[in-house]
């Protein structure tokens, strides 16, 4: 196995807090706080002829230094924390692993931008370790390779080891599932507050590296995806098509299971509340905290409706609702029906598509599901 690259750690943590709390809480009230009073003094002025004009010099240079003197404080945290990055506890272990990909889901575009070590990078992961796409590598991981692999996508803020929700309870994984079918099943972590686009190219030449350097002659690709996890998937093939990358004329099968082709309304809500708070001076700088949320959220809103199935892939689609009343309103709370199937009452986006459609299920119940299992079995068998 190769050498464990050294997770970020707390100090890495420790030195983003202050530069956000600095842009979003402090901003935030400065600008509401400018607002509110210009929109106070303004009557008191227009009332008495301009009377309150030098009270609201004197109240707007005091307040305006009081949050000058806040955010430079902040920032010198910042900089002080960013000397030494990398020391300190790492963010290991499985709530280490849970908070980093959170991170990455709503600020994962802007770490990747200015080069932060919490940076999530696209990745095969075996045991919590990346496993670079090198032979000796692939083949030290993987030692049982055979030539059907199934790559696992996570969702929105996951990561691999969500695979194995509810394990206990179920008895198994998908993973283990597929393994006992002869695929050899390959998990993969990503940056989901990147684009869908982005993603999309990474996984993409991943795939191929994996195709060019696996120990064993690949002759079928499924690719399994929760959530965000399947619009990667979609937007890997449309990059593979657009290049002609050559392992897509072995992807055989494309899974999803709770993701929203046609958009997510819930993603869809922020991206309203955030332009409806953006109408008045005084509430726009609440807009703007919303507005903080990565692309991966906002293209998770749009979702790929505009990407016609693949030619010769056969795409097996599960959708979940919780229980009435409320299934018919709001799926499995994060994806309505519809959406999970890509089907409206004017279309199809994947006319062939094999549908399985839960009930009584949420969301993250899809990650581990006794009739998901059977499908896969049947699916993939």
């Amino acid at each position: 196995m190769p050498t464990p690259v050294r997770p970020p750690g707390l100090v890495d943590v420790l030195e983003i807090v202050p530069t956000y709390v600095d842009e979003v809480v402090v901003r935030t009230m400065r600008d509401t706080h400018r607002a509110w009073s210009q929109r106070v003094y303004g009557v008191v002025n227009r009332a008495t002829g301009g009377a309150a004009e030098v009270p609201q010099l004197v109240h707007s240079g005091l307040s305006e230094a009081v949050f000058a003197g806040l955010g430079a404080g902040l920032r010198a945290g910042s900089a002080a924390a960013r000397v030494v990055t990398h020391r300190g506890p790492a963010l290991t272990g499985r709530r280490g692993r849970v908070w980093h990909s959170a991170l990455n889901g709503l600020l994962g575009d802007r770490f990747a931008t200015e080069g932060s070590p919490l940076t999530i990078r696209m990745g095969i992961r075996v045991d919590g370790v990346d496993v670079p796409p090198e032979p000796a590598d692939l083949h030290a991981a993987f030692p049982s390779a055979t030539g059907r692999v199934v790559v696992l996508l996570h969702g929105l803020g996951e990561h691999e080891e969500h695979w194995a929700h509810r394990r206990e309870e179920v008895g198994s994984t998908y993973a283990e599932t597929l393994a006992a079918r002869g695929w050899t099943p390959v998990l993969v972590r990503y940056n989901t507050g990147l684009s869908l686009r982005e993603n999309g190219v990474a996984l993409s030449g991943l795939l191929q590296d994996l195709v060019d350097r696996w120990p064993a002659p690949v002759h079928r690709i499924a690719l399994v995806g929760h959530s965000m996890g399947g619009l990667v998937a979609r937007a890997a093939g449309a990059v593979a098509g657009e290049s002609h990358a050559p392992w897509a004329a072995l992807l055989g099968d494309v899974v999803t299971l709770g993701t929203p082709h046609l958009g997510a309304d819930l993603a869809r809500v922020v991206g309203v509340g955030s332009r409806a708070l953006g109408v008045a001076p005084e509430t726009a700088a609440f807009g703007r905290i919303l507005d903080q949320r990565s692309v991966g959220i906002v293209d998770l809103g749009d979702g790929l409706p505009e990407l016609a199935a693949l030619p010769r892939v056969r795409y097996r689609l599960v959708s979940a609702s919780l229980g009435r009343p409320w299934g018919s309103l709001v799926g499995d709370l994060m994806v309505r029906r519809p959406s999970a199937t890509g089907r409206t009452r004017r279309s199809r986006l994947f006319p062939d598509a094999e549908v399985l459609h839960l009930r009584e299920t949420g969301h993250f119940g899809l990650l581990n599901h006794p009739a998901v299992h059977g499908a896969l079995e049947r699916w993939l068998g």
